[in-house]
């Protein structure tokens, strides 16, 4: 088994299509602290507003530790320039954000999150004795 996502596609109910969509949105080697996922995205994948998300994260969540807003002024041939504002999101506050929206999607991302800890239980369960009897053939 390669990855985390690996694992969930194996043991768990969750649908495959889902934790597809949940684990494009952001590479699972990103650090906790990086700000690597675009607020477009995830008010898309959400299908909710993205001023109302921004205001979100305004009020509820800190600038420079959980986002950053980087603003980008581009020229329109012919026309004057434009400022581009990009949000982006540290994982953390990517899945805090999705668990927080009170959308269709929101509920399927409280549902993953309880169905991951229900399947890892399950598998710790499973395999506890078999890995407690190698650390205890390993330590002694």
């Amino acid at each position: 088994m390669k990855t985390f996502l690996d694992f969930l596609k194996k043991y768990s109910s969750i649908s495959n299509t889902f934790l597809e969509d949940f684990f494009s949105l952001y590479n699972q080697n990103t650090s906790d602290n990086d700000f690597v996922i675009d607020l477009k995205n995830i008010a898309k994948w959400l299908k909710v507003n993205i001023k109302v998300l921004r205001e979100t994260l305004k009020k509820s969540y800190k600038k420079n530790i959980d986002y950053i807003d980087n603003s980008n002024k581009i020229q329109k041939k012919g026309s004057g320039g434009h400022t581009l504002k990009i949000t982006l999101l540290t994982p953390n506050c990517f899945k805090k954000i999705c668990q927080l929206t009170k959308s269709k999607k929101g509920d399927e991302v409280r549902e993953y999150f309880i169905k991951v800890e229900e399947t890892l239980f399950k598998y710790r369960k499973k395999h506890f004795v078999f890995f407690f009897s190698l650390e205890f053939y390993f330590t002694s």
